[in-house]
């Protein structure tokens, strides 16, 4: 069951250890990417989609190495960075905007599957935009300690 954590130096490595790359996974969307590229075999678009997931996982390792590395002065004392997020208060802008990234992300997923690139873009420019406006939101909630509750209302499929 996802759950909403802080990010502490545990979760930042838990984090970096699942988005390192793995001999095994690499081998294996190695082999997945050289099954689906074989000429006449499967539609051209799978295998930039299996090595899409291969270079977006080697991105993230990345980026959370780089928020490792910008909070190593605070190591010493996380509460220098983490807030409080024990009060929960008007949440409901951030629930629609986290459903309205999902619904983006789903539509972008299945077009691309379905070989519909400019849709799947265009989806996915719209979670972006969708990100970039929860982020706003989040900063103005975490400073009045309020907390996200992201994962207390699922939505439902």
């Amino acid at each position: 069951m996802p759950r909403l954590c802080r990010l502490t130096r545990k979760v930042q490595q838990d984090f970096i250890n699942i988005e390192r790359p793995n001999a095994f996974v690499d081998r294996t969307y190695a082999r997945v990417a050289a099954t689906l590229g074989q000429p006449g075999e499967y539609p051209t678009h799978l295998v930039g989609l299996a090595k899409r997931i291969l270079h977006d996982g080697m991105q993230h390792e990345s980026r959370f190495n780089a928020i490792k590395a910008a909070l190593e002065p605070f190591k010493d004392n996380e509460g220098q960075y983490l807030r409080p997020m024990d009060q929960i208060g008007d949440t409901a802008a951030a629930i629609a905007y986290r459903d309205r990234i999902i619904k983006a992300l789903e539509d972008a997923y299945t077009a691309a599957a379905g070989n519909d690139i400019g849709k799947s873009n265009e989806q996915i420019v719209g979670a972006r935009t969708a990100m970039r406006d929860l982020l706003q939101i989040g900063e103005d909630l975490s400073k009045a300690n309020v907390r996200i509750p992201f994962f207390d209302r699922w939505p439902k499929r």
